[in-house]
């Protein structure tokens, strides 16, 4: 299950996109933390993802680096990406 979870709790996601559309760019950094023996899956679900966003209109690149697999998380029941 994917729970979502603010960084900046006075700006929750759902509220900043009710603002004006300036048209200026946007990036997004999302942050993924993966049960232990789930990481292939996570990848699978971020590139199927990544598919529907690419042909979004205004929709410039997104990437996911090699390395992010390979890193561990300080908490053992787990696995960044």
């Amino acid at each position: 299950m994917i729970e979502f979870k603010d960084l900046a709790p006075s700006a929750p996601f759902p509220a900043q996109l009710q603002g004006p559309d300036d048209g200026q760019p946007v990036t997004l950094v999302n942050t993924f933390l993966a049960p232990e023996g789930q990481v292939d899956k996570v990848v699978d679900v971020w590139r199927q993802d990544s598919l529907i966003m690419k042909v979004q209109p205004g929709f410039a690149s997104a990437q996911f680096p090699p390395a992010a697999r390979q890193k561990a998380r300080p908490d053992p029941r787990s696995s960044a990406v």
